[in-house]
């Protein structure tokens, strides 16, 4: 630094002078010397401020930008697949709704994969409930869709696996896609926010470096009058410094426009998103109503079917009984032996025809809901006895052993509609001698439990006979149904016997199925529940 002139031009200057002056000198060199300091700590100060924004930003783009993208490609990839289950569930093409299957299996395990991605990435609490939400939503939503499959493909009900689509996995999946979007709007305030904080905090620190700014201008200002120079020198490296936070202001302008810019992106890309699942939520509240029309069709056909096969049955009655009186009246007069064996034709004919449609009848009228059941005491081990004794003749023509077994603690009396529980048993009994050439057919009766009140019996039929391929016995159960075609030939029968009687046992409030493989005989059972009857004959 220089030294101040002379100002008297005197060669003798006091000894008090030169200290006064040595001291304006350690004075100023000090005052600038910080306020050197004050200014290259206010730069660096800036520096490491803007490299704090950067570093925010870039932490913001990383994760919650990261988060966002996840959850928008996920609620995606969820749309479509809703779109491919309502495919899969307009389908009869068994190819096509495999090739379905298998792309939803695929985008499924995708979606499964982002919430892996997603799960270290959540800090907060509430986002961590929010992403265990999506979770659980979408447990339930996939425990819905795969119960309707399994009525749809496994059991091939279609009719109960689209009403079930409808009216349960349907609410499901949409309560699934709002906890997508309740997790997105949650990243967007969180981006908002921590937007706002950073460019309050960047706006906070400028007016600070602006007011220290000032004060170290205002204290080099006072001393600027006594050395001309030195406030010149101090003046270029203030200038320096400022050039220096102008550029820094500058690049953190750049770097602000940048990451607006791709705000901007973002959000437009997150609108087209959502003008996308609009359009699928469009698309899907039409697949809907399309859904329930067919279903309503559907229910007025079947309906139509009921109301005509119950009619035509009355109508088919009154001209067989009618045929039935007359045979046996032939039967108890005298005739030939060839006219005797046709008149008994007739009636053995007219007894099956009669039973075909009392079967018929029987079915139209649980598929309207109009056959109620009756309700009154009756003794259990009487209603078995009376089951077996018409199969006895059978039975010994055929060498077959026919018995009874009942659990000692079985109630006797119970309460329930014993003429729908014997045409049951009757069924099931006629089934087993049919289809039995040698051996036995056991009925058994169980308590699984029991109290006071009622009991939960098991009744079931068991045979040594051909036993039934179990790729054909889930359509046993079903209407007009039978293991093959060589069976119907040889041993007859309309299929109608087990699907009445699986319709009578879930009018029971029960359950029915049956155990069987191929040579080992089969075994077909149903659990019902029946009040016990008090001693004078009422419950």
């Amino acid at each position: 630094m220089g030294r101040f002139p002379n100002l008297g031009g005197s060669r003798t200057i006091g000894q008090g002078n030169c200290l006064k002056i040595s001291h304006i000198h350690a004075g100023v060199l000090g005052t600038f010397g910080l306020l050197i300091v004050l200014m290259v700590g206010l730069g660096l100060f800036n520096l490491v401020e803007a490299d704090r924004v950067d570093r925010a930003f870039q932490r913001l783009a990383e994760t919650q930008w990261h988060k966002t993208q996840l959850a928008t490609q996920a609620l995606e990839i969820s749309s479509r697949n809703s779109r491919v289950t309502m495919e899969i569930f307009l389908q009869s093409d068994p190819r096509i709704i495999s090739q379905l299957l298998l792309q939803r299996q695929t985008n499924s395990e995708r979606i499964r994969v982002m919430l892996g991605e997603l799960r270290p990435l959540v800090g907060e609490r509430e986002e961590r409930q929010l992403l265990d939400r999506i979770v659980a939503a979408r447990r339930i939503y996939m425990a819905s869709y795969l119960a309707s499959l399994d009525w749809l493909v496994r059991q091939q009900r279609a009719a109960e696996g689209r009403a079930m689509m409808i009216q349960d996995t349907l609410p499901k999946l949409e309560a699934y896609h709002q906890a997508w979007q309740d997790f997105m709007a949650r990243e967007d305030q969180q981006i908002s926010a921590m937007s706002r904080t950073e460019a309050v905090d960047y706006a906070a620190s400028r007016r600070r470096n602006l007011l220290v700014l000032l004060a170290g201008l205002a204290l080099s200002a006072g001393f600027l009058g006594l050395v001309l120079w030195q406030w010149r020198e101090e003046q270029r490296r203030a200038q320096a410094h400022t050039q220096a936070l102008e550029v820094a202001q500058l690049d953190l302008e750049r770097k602000i426009r940048e990451r607006t810019a791709q705000l901007l992106e973002t959000n437009q890309a997150l609108e087209a998103t959502a003008g996308k699942l609009s359009q699928a939520n469009l698309e899907l509240q039409t697949a809907v109503f399309e859904a329930r029309e067919l279903a309503r069709q559907a229910d007025q056909a079947n309906a139509a079917k009921s109301a005509f096969l119950a009619n035509m049955s009355h109508e088919i009655r009154t001209p067989l009984n009618g045929i039935m009186g007359m045979a046996y009246l032939l039967l108890d007069e005298e005739q030939p032996v060839g006219q005797r064996e046709m008149t008994t034709i007739i009636t053995h004919s007219s007894e099956h025809l009669l039973n075909l449609i009392n079967a018929l009848l029987d079915l139209a009228r649980i598929e309207a809901n109009q056959l109620e059941l009756e309700t009154a005491p009756f003794d259990l081990p009487q209603l078995v006895t009376e089951v077996v004794q018409p199969f006895q003749p059978q039975a010994r023509s055929k060498q077959i052993q026919l018995a009874a077994s009942l659990a000692e603690d079985l109630p006797v009396m119970v309460v329930g509609d014993v003429q729908r529980l014997r045409q049951i048993l009757l069924n099931l009994a006629g089934n087993g001698l049919k289809f039995t050439d040698k051996g036995s057919v056991t009925i058994r009766v169980e308590c699984l439990a029991q109290d006071e009140r009622q009991g939960r019996l098991r009744f079931s039929v068991t045979d040594t006979g051909l036993g039934i391929d179990p790729a054909v016995q889930p359509k046993l159960f079903k209407a007009f149904a039978q293991a093959d075609v060589s069976t119907t030939r040889k041993y007859g029968g309309s299929g109608l016997g087990l699907a009445i009687c699986k319709h009578l046992v879930e009018l029971m409030k029960g359950r029915m199925g049956l155990e069987s493989a191929l040579g080992k005989g089969s075994t077909f059972w149903f659990e019902i529940e029946l009040p016990k009857a008090a001693v004078g004959g009422t419950p």
